[in-house]
């Protein structure tokens, strides 16, 4: 049963389509440039791995039991790497020099000028960066967790790009990246999870996308890296095979629809060969890891969308039906996109789901997510009550780290208008707060001292 809007299936094509090309250096040490392994390697890793940088592209940083870390742009184009400490509750530049001013080399928190993206991914015992910048290709580094020491640990050629997942067993960083290969007169995208070994800075694959993709070469597709199981690595493709474009704008939109998939396979830690787990159509499926299983809302027969679990190969239902949660809505009226599944904390599944959208006095289209929390074991859920709201939607209060002994969320944001710009500007303020007091409603946060605000 597939419902899917003619904007929405044109919106992920496009996204399918999207090449992005890859990075430049960001001035730290440099190291010999590292080639990946054209064909993936069955060997097993010796330890399992956590995540240590989220897939999700609302991600702020990466958290410790410590503390927080992140990168913030600076106006000449350099950036910035600043530290939310727990214990004293401020954010602070990751540099310990006595009167630094944080614009230099010499700063460990600094990082020089280049047109890209930083990642920053916090270790056990160290800190890494992934720099992504167009015209070079993918440079990690590594720093201690005070930001000294910070050097190259390698370079991969121009033509690639590194996901913002970072998963890490201490030995071993697992990174999915994206090369354009030229073939022929054409140029076409390579998916991979490389495994990459932190002492040596070699490199290897451990999945090809095109190696499991049998046919025809598709349209157009996309990989992403989910995170990581008891088992296994789990990495999500998007898949839009080829189609007739002849016929009405309606049939054609159909045919593209009937052509999109989306599958899920697991890369085990042991070395075994990678397990396709589901293959959705389009609008059918979605999923994350958290607490190293598999939860995803599916759509089923009778238009219903249950959330269920999967967790050492054992397949179970935490919710019958997602829609009984908004008894409000119309459940013809949901889709996919209204649910999203956001993390965990203790043990409980945090949800977001579309509940309701209405046209204000103003005449903004208001939009209304609410908050619940769904037992990772048993299913049983709770509303979340607290809440922020910020261009005319509704959202439950985010979590950038659970981590620590409390979690690290935005306990408000505000709105303005920057009259110059005509553009509404957000300010989200950090604080930390006990899980109980999260899940339960209670506003006791402990604000941040912050420098720099997202």
């Amino acid at each position: 049963m597939k419902k899917r809007g003619w904007a929405a299936a044109a919106c992920a094509l496009s996204l399918l389509l999207t090449c992005c090309a890859a990075p430049a250096p960001s001035g730290a040490e440099s190291a010999p440039e590292a080639q990946a392994t054209p064909e993936p390697q069955r060997q097993a890793f010796d330890l399992p791995f956590e995540m240590v940088s989220s897939p999700d592209l609302t991600s702020y940083g990466s958290g410790t039991a410590e503390g927080f870390y992140s990168v913030f742009s600076n106006e000449d184009g350099s950036r910035s790497l600043l530290y939310v400490d727990y214990a004293s509750a401020s954010q602070v530049y990751l540099c310990a020099q006595p009167n630094c001013e944080h614009n230099s080399e010499s700063c460990p928190a600094w990082i020089a000028p280049f047109s890209g993206t930083v990642t920053v991914a916090a270790g056990e015992k160290e800190l890494f960066l992934l720099c992504n910048g167009y015209g070079g290709g993918v440079r990690i580094e590594r720093a201690d967790l005070n930001g000294e020491n910070r050097r190259e640990l390698l370079s991969l050629p121009g033509g690639m790009m590194a996901e913002n997942a970072v998963a890490s067993n201490g030995g071993f960083l697992v990174i999915s990246v994206q090369e354009n290969v030229q073939n022929d007169d054409s140029v076409l995208q390579e998916h991979r999870l490389l495994a990459v070994d932190v002492n040596s800075g070699e490199t290897r694959s451990i999945f090809s996308l095109r190696e499991h993709l049998p046919g025809e070469e598709p349209e157009a597709c996309s990989m992403k890296f989910l995170g990581v199981t008891h088992e296994g690595f789990l990495v999500q493709a998007s898949v839009q095979e080829k189609y007739d474009t002849t016929g009405t704008e309606e049939e054609v939109f159909q045919k593209m629809d009937d052509a999109f998939r989306t599958v899920i396979w697991q890369v085990p830690f042991d070395g075994a060969p990678p397990a396709e787990l589901f293959t959705w159509g389009a609008e059918e499926g979605k999923g994350i890891a958290c607490e190293n299983a598999f939860f995803f809302v599916e759509l089923q027969q009778d238009g219903s969308y249950a959330l269920k679990k999967l967790d050492r190969g054992k397949e179970s239902t935490l919710c019958l039906d997602l829609r009984a949660l908004a008894p409000e809505r119309d459940p013809e009226t949901f889709r996919l996109a209204d649910m999203v599944l956001r993390g965990g904390v203790e043990n409980k599944l945090l949800l977001n789901l579309l509940t309701e959208a209405y046209t204000a006095e103003n005449g903004n289209i208001e939009a209304v997510y609410g908050g619940f929390a769904v037992d990772m074991d048993t299913g049983e859920t709770a509303p979340l009550s607290l809440t922020n709201h910020y261009s005319a939607t509704t959202v439950p209060v985010q979590v950038l780290d659970a981590h620590g002994p409390k979690l690290l969320v935005f306990a408000e944001i505000s709105e303005t208008v920057d009259k110059a710009a005509n553009a509404l500007v957000h300010r989200r303020r950090m604080g930390l707060i006990d899980p109980q007091d999260y899940l339960n409603g209670r506003v006791e946060y402990q604000m941040i001292d912050s420098l720099r605000d997202f």
